[in-house]
């Protein structure tokens, strides 16, 4: 091949002039670009400069015929599809293979009126109708969609009729998504159904019907993904769906989520049963929620959400830290539902917690065959409508809906119960609360056992702070200790049936009154009792053990030690 070489200045039609072109490339879905394993497509009003650059350009009737082409084109080693700025209709499907990079520079790619399919998904895309996948194991690698400037996706899901999410991503490994605007999907705005190592990131969300990003299972384990900076607003009021659905995920971490008006869970967290895309089921572990913000749920929806959807997929080492909740609608702020017969493990609740709602602040309904084990919530400001428990622990006859549970440094306001634990297995350790109640207890258990209530500053409207009843173990019954109880009538600590003989208490609270089987006072944490307590008075019995008693007749001290009456002072 002669190479020619000039000399001097060159003229800019001297420049066109030796420019070499591709004839009819730009319209042309079959020609293959070999020059480069970089590709510019450019919209049918992107300016005349970007498609006088472009490798192929749009008509605005099926821009997915020239995009497509352009993503063919690519080499088997990949490369990279540039978007130039302007609008693109898509009227079909169109498929990413491995190794390949899109950049989308200020673009807008809508789905046409009927499309009825999703916007963009990978070699092995779930099936066109249903919500099945069609295949779900890990066969895609190395894809990227990433925008720059103000790039949008909007699926036009007024104008749909069947199942059309905007980006589905099934069966991928190493996937990054990165600074879009999705908008108006008729079903899911980001689908990862299973992937492996895989990002979303920087993503501004509306209107979306179902799920704004949802990563679950399939044959493979949906694993190590990061999703990050996302801001999503369902505009829904109503429907089904989560701003983020996780499910039968591991090593996932969720982090800098602000959700507005989700229809149905800000976060929802759950085990993949098996047949749902899947051959068996997939369990959950190492979640990592952090900096979340949910706002304004749809009635009867929650913030959180943790639940399992069968008898033998485990959820465990949750963790979730920082969160606001602020809902008016009688929505949860966290709801576990532990179905089945499965047990859920060490769920940890910690950091700057505000939770604001009209419903319980955090439920656990544990009504089922099983519990949550290692339950903790550490610190957080709790407020609710009034009417509503704080916290609530539900379990069922002869079975724990929570395990071992600790409880510390928290703050209760305006609520009818703060705290609410039937059936818990124990220990139940409840550590330096501040409750300001309302209509109803402070604290109330039911059916626990090794419950320890230290420091505890409560103050209620009505007349008890603390309702015991059915407190079972005699070694580790119940403790409290420390503190300080304030209510506007007598019954500061209400022991009801079935506690006397198995329990520990040791009132080191300013002033407390035991209701089992009449009133029992104590002063600055030393019963009270008119005569020896050996044969008469109010505090006359067993199963005080660790409690001392003055004799107001005669001022004599006594102790019950390991069951046994000793006169101390």
């Amino acid at each position: 091949m002669a190479i020619e070489i000039y000399e001097g200045e060159l003229t800019g039609s001297e420049v066109d002039a030796l420019l070499s072109t591709v004839s009819s490339s730009n319209l042309s879905a079959t020609h293959k670009i070999t020059r480069s394993a970089t590709i510019v497509v450019a919209a049918s009003d992107s300016s005349e400069k970007s498609k006088a650059q472009a490798d192929y350009v749009c008509d605005g009737v099926a821009d997915d015929i020239e995009i497509q082409a352009a993503i063919d084109a690519l080499p088997s080693l990949g490369g990279i599809i540039t978007f130039l700025e302007g609008n693109y209709t898509v009227t079909a499907r169109i498929v990413i293979k491995d190794k390949t990079t899109l950049i989308l520079q200020n673009a807008k790619l809508s789905l046409a009126n009927a499309t009825n399919d999703d916007m963009f998904s990978t070699t092995h895309g779930r099936a066109t109708s249903g919500l099945l996948l069609a295949e779900r194991a890990v066969e895609d690698t190395d894809i990227t969609i990433v925008g720059v400037g103000i790039s949008t996706l909007n699926g036009n899901k007024a104008n749909q009729t069947a199942r059309s999410s905007l980006i589905s991503v099934t069966g991928a490994t190493n996937v990054v998504i990165d600074n879009l605007t999705l908008t108006d999907a008729y079903t899911n705005g980001i689908e990862f159904v299973p992937v492996q190592n895989g990002r979303i990131s920087n993503i501004r969300a509306s209107d979306i019907a179902c799920n704004t990003i949802i990563c679950e299972a399939g044959d493979a384990a949906a694993s190590d993904i990061i999703i990050k900076n996302i801001y999503c607003d369902s505009g829904q009021t109503s429907g089904y769906g989560a701003s983020i659905w996780l499910s039968g995920v591991k090593n996932v971490v969720v982090d800098n989520i602000h959700a507005i008006n989700p229809k149905n869970t800000g976060i929802n967290i759950k085990t993949l049963d098996a047949g749902v895309g899947a051959a068996s089921p997939s369990g959950v572990d190492l979640v990592n929620v952090s900096n979340l913000f949910v706002e304004n749920s749809v009635g009867g929806s929650n913030a959180i959400s943790i639940s399992s959807d069968n008898d033998t997929a485990s959820v465990k080492n949750v963790d979730i830290q920082n969160i606001k909740v602020v809902s008016s609608t009688g929505s949860y702020g966290l709801y576990i539902n532990a179905a089945n017969d499965v047990d859920f493990q060490s769920i940890t609740l910690r950091g700057n917690i505000n939770f604001q709602t009209t419903g319980n602040c955090i439920f656990i309904d544990g009504n089922y065959s099983n519990r949550v084990n290692s339950l903790n919530i550490l610190g957080g400001k709790y407020t609710t409508g009034g009417a509503q428990y704080a916290m609530r622990f539900t379990g069922t006859t002869g079975v724990a809906g929570v395990g071992s549970a600790t409880i510390r440094d928290i703050e209760i306001y305006n609520t009818d119960v703060g705290i609410w634990v039937n059936n818990c297995a124990g220990p139940l350790i409840i550590e330096n609360p501040y409750i300001h109640g309302g209509s109803s207890f402070c604290i109330a258990l039911a059916d626990c056992t090794g419950v320890h209530i230290v420091n505890p500053m409560l103050s209620n409207t009505s007349d008890r702070v603390i309702g015991l009843r059915n407190i079972t173990n005699g070694t580790n019954g119940c403790i409290i200790y420390g503190g300080k109880l304030s209510v506007a009538n007598t019954n500061v600590i209400e022991i009801q049936e079935n506690c006397s003989d198995n329990t520990f208490v040791i009132p080191g609270v300013t002033r407390a009154t035991f209701a089992d089987s009449g009133a029992r006072n104590t002063l600055n944490g030393v019963g009270l009792n008119a005569g020896v307590p050996s044969s008469e008075g109010v505090w006359n019995g067993n199963g005080y053990e660790g409690v001392k008693i003055v004799n107001t007749s005669a001022g004599t001290v006594y102790e019950y030690v390991n069951g046994t009456l000793t006169q101390i002072g």
